[in-house]
């Protein structure tokens, strides 16, 4: 992704001055929120279906 945060060069002491682009700060937060969405999205389905696949019995009655 693109850099979001980076030393500024036009700094004159030895203190390094960091400079926030906002726009590419948040350009990635959306990205990585999205991203974590639909994981967990694709995570919630796959388990759904597979556990509606699995008959519960209990000693062969079945299991409310």
């Amino acid at each position: 992704m693109m850099p979001y945060i980076w030393a500024d060069p036009a700094s004159t002491d030895d203190h390094v001055i960091w400079v926030l682009h906002y726009p590419n700060y948040a350009t990635q937060a959306v990205s990585m929120y999205l991203v974590i969405c639909l994981a967990a999205a694709w995570f919630g389905t796959r388990l759904r279906q597979l556990a509606l696949g699995i008959d519960f019995v209990d000693q062969g009655q079945p299991v409310s």
